[in-house]
């Protein structure tokens, strides 16, 4: 994993980016970067260089602030840890831990949550970790399973 700030470009194929060194904020196309490369070297205005990452994903995703616990698959449900899920998506989510340090990349984990919704729907899926940020203690994951289920729909609802 690099030291690059990471940009999500938009259904648009634009990200706006922020200079570490001056902080101006500017909005660029990066269309022609899909299925290319993920680093850019960036030139500011204030004439400063800097790399950036960019990510094209596949789904929205929705910021969250759920309650609800992860263990890993082999790991029997009453050793379950809390953690708050940060961000969801119909591919997948981040999770916020207590710095866990045995979640590596390509772990998978059993993910529990209550939407917050009126009907708090139950959500159980697991993911695989694609990446963990070991500073802020989040990590990210996308859903394993491939088949529909009802909890799907529940959040596709949920993200409209």
């Amino acid at each position: 994993m690099t030291g690059n700030k990471k940009y999500y470009v938009n259904k648009d194929g634009l990200i706006t980016i922020q200079c570490p060194f001056c902080e101006k904020n500017r909005t660029i196309s990066v269309e022609k970067f899909r299925n290319k490369v993920q680093t850019l070297k960036i030139k500011c205005s204030c004439t400063k260089i800097f790399d950036i990452d960019i990510e094209f994903r596949k789904h929205y995703r929705k910021k969250t602030n759920i309650i609800g616990s992860y263990r890993k698959t082999k790991v029997a449900l009453e050793k379950a840890k809390a953690c708050i899920v940060t961000d969801l998506s119909l591919g997948g989510l981040s999770i916020k831990t207590t710095n866990d340090p045995t979640i590596q990349a390509g772990d998978e984990l059993i993910i529990n949550f209550r939407l917050d919704t009126k009907k708090q729907n139950q959500i159980e899926k697991i993911i695989q970790v694609l990446h963990i940020d070991s500073a802020s203690g989040i990590a990210g994951g996308a859903f394993l399973e491939s088949n529909l289920t009802s909890q799907d729909k529940d959040i596709y609802f949920y993200l409209k």
